[in-house]
């Protein structure tokens, strides 16, 4: 067991004195900024150092986690600062890239000069290039890599900032104390001082009290410069506040209406699908007129307000409005993003701290600051934090909107086929080719006349459908008729007339007539001059001869086969004595002529009465008929 002990104890021995002086590993807090997106997550890190042949080696770790663990590791850097050559040694590795960098700086410490300083040194390097003056990197938050050498002797090396090979992250681990420049100045311009030879001692105390002149100046353009820096956070969280408030405000924004291209587009879409089911004509009278209202609510769910309800229509074009509430639903709808940023709020802060600084500048000049550079990290973290709210678009409610119309009418009218040309009743001709084709599917063999036509129309949203042609009835046919009818006349006791006196007289005659389409003429005689007669005019024994009968006039239908007729009849009459001797030549009697025929086709019959020898007639005979 005393053995084992006694092992043990020398191989620490022969390790410690390998590793020569070893630092215990302290776990600290920094921050890792993706420089693409700006989030900033917090790392944990670890610093240890030791030395060994006049090589003193510092060592960082980087872990993601809380508590750092050597699996979490995901970059480690290594500084081996070799004294004996005057060079710094800097690796990286990146565990999670799996890549290794390294470089190395020549350094020449002053603690290597003849003349010992009286302070503790402090050397800073920024992407490799030593520094004597921290002054140029006081604000500066781009280096590559940015680290103190705080003491020459020991090789105490202090790691602030690093950004990673590939560009993408920046740790922030020791922070930069500006404290340390006092000192730094100070042992500077000793060194400056030391190198100029005849330099006498009361120029040195000279320059060392204008260097502490110098210090105590640049400490209270410092203080300036930190009021300066309040100044423009403050303005920040000022304007930060107000788009805030605005933000709230585009929250309670009422519903905002779809812009003018959106709603084009969207109406497009509407009238296609309106069109495609709405567009068809029926012999139906309907009159709609509604709309449609889309809401498009920030998170793309989507509500639609349809006037009328479905339950307030004719069930044929409810049955079509299901089919189109359908079909909308997938139409694509732009919802509305707003800025809440009308001026650029960075400006104003911009503006307002040139107004204040512009009494620092000549100050800052002097100390020998870059002016952009001295407020650059305050107002780029501004910019960056407003620019991220302007930039960004709030979704509201968005509204489109669809009015629409829809009427169907259908109407009767009267069309008239002649040879093959097709007009509206005392109107012009059809020339719709659409119509006509529609009238001869409805009436194939189609002949002369007049016809009852219906056309069905349909109006959505002011655009017209139609007329379409779906029913055609026959009104009557064209026909021209040539006609012979033979006729009697009724006595007054109810007896034909077939003598040769007013009791036993044979008064029979015809006539012709020609009829075109509703209107026609017609003309006739008496058959039998001479002999027939009238009745007497007195109890006496002369009698009354009839000569010369006429009459002629016109025939107008009103219908398909019924005329009314009038005209006129003409005669006269010779008065003899019983022994059939003239007594005298009476004057001609001329009066009118009416009745009733009824005409179809090949047959034809006539009533009437006729005022010239006051006697009701019929009339019976035949035509031929004519589609002309």
């Amino acid at each position: 067991m005393k053995i084992k002990l006694l092992c043990l104890i020398i191989i620490s021995v022969v390790f410690l004195s390998n590793k020569g002086i070893s630092q215990v590993q302290v776990s600290y807090t920094g921050s890792r900024k993706n420089l693409q997106t700006n989030v900033v997550e917090a790392v944990r890190f670890t610093y240890s150092n030791y030395s060994k042949q006049n090589i003193y080696y510092t060592h960082y770790s980087i872990f993601r986690k809380v508590k750092a663990s050597k699996s979490d590791t995901i970059y480690s850097i290594d500084f081996d600062f070799d004294k004996s050559n005057n060079s710094i040694k800097i690796s990286q590795f990146d565990w999670k890239a799996n890549q290794y960098y390294s470089k190395t700086v020549d350094f020449k410490p002053l603690s290597a000069l003849s003349r010992k300083s009286n302070f503790e040194p402090k050397y800073c390097v920024k992407n490799y290039i030593l520094n004597d003056t921290l002054i140029s990197m006081t604000n500066d938050e781009n280096a590559s890599i940015f680290f103190t050498i705080d003491d020459t002797t020991n090789a105490k090396i202090s790691l602030h900032q690093l950004v990673t090979y590939d560009g993408n992250y920046r740790f922030d681990l020791d922070k930069f104390r500006k404290s340390s420049l006092t000192a730094h100045l100070s042992h500077a311009r000793d060194y400056w001082d030391w190198l100029k030879e005849g330099q006498t001692q009361a120029d040195h105390n000279i320059k060392r009290v204008r260097d502490s002149i110098l210090i105590a100046q640049r400490a209270a353009l410092q203080v300036k410069i930190n009021d300066e820096i309040l100044n423009i956070n403050s303005d920040k969280n000022y304007e930060l506040d107000k788009l805030t408030k605005k933000l709230d405000d585009v929250k309670k924004l009422p519903d905002t209406i779809a812009n003018a291209k959106a709603q084009e587009l969207f109406t497009r879409r509407m009238d296609k699908i309106f069109s495609e089911y709405l567009s068809g004509t029926q012999c139906s009278k309907t009159e709609i007129t509604g709309s449609y209202k889309f809401y498009v609510y920030p998170n793309q769910t989507v509500s639609i307000v349809k006037q009328p309800p479905m339950f307030l229509m004719d069930w044929r074009v409810a049955q079509q409005f299901s089919i189109i509430d359908t079909l909308i639903k997938k139409i694509p709808l732009e919802k509305t993003e707003v800025s809440i940023c009308s001026e650029d709020p960075y400006n104003i802060i911009f503006q307002k701290h040139l107004s204040r600084s512009e009494s620092l500048k000549p100050e800052i000049i002097i100390m020998d600051f870059k002016f952009d550079s001295v407020f650059k990290t305050t107002l780029d973290s501004a910019q960056i934090r407003i620019k991220s709210i302007c930039n960004t678009k709030f979704p509201v409610t968005t509204t489109y909107t669809y009015p629409f119309t829809y009427l169907t009418k259908s109407e009767w009218g009267i069309w008239t086929l002649s040879n093959k040309k097709i007009k509206k009743y005392k109107d012009s001709l059809i020339d719709n080719k659409k119509n006509i084709d529609q009238f001869y599917s409805e009436r194939p063999n189609a002949k002369n006349g007049r016809y009852n036509v219906r056309l069905n129309t349909t109006i959505l949203n002011n655009r017209t459908y139609g007329p379409d042609l779906d029913s055609v009835n026959l009104k009557y046919k064209y026909w021209t008729r040539i006609g012979f009818m033979v006729g009697t006349f009724i006595s007054n006791d109810g007896k034909f007339t077939t003598g040769a006196d007013a009791t036993t007289g044979e008064i029979y005659y015809w006539n012709l007539s020609l009829i075109y389409h509703h209107i026609g003429v017609f003309g006739g005689m008496h058959s039998n001059y001479g002999k027939s007669s009238l009745p007497q005019s007195d109890a006496d024994s002369t009698i009354s001869y009839l000569k010369n009968y006429t009459e002629a006039g016109l025939y107008v239908a009103p219908g398909k086969f019924f005329y009314f007729k009038l005209g006129i009849a003409k005669y006269t009459t010779i008065n003899k004595n019983s022994a059939g001797n003239a007594i005298n030549e009476s004057k001609s009697i001329i009066m009118p002529i009416v009745g009733g025929s009824f005409m179809f086709p090949v047959f034809q019959l006539e009533g009437g009465y006729n005022f010239a020898l006051k006697y009701p007639y019929v009339m019976a005979g035949f035509n031929i008929p004519i589609n002309f």
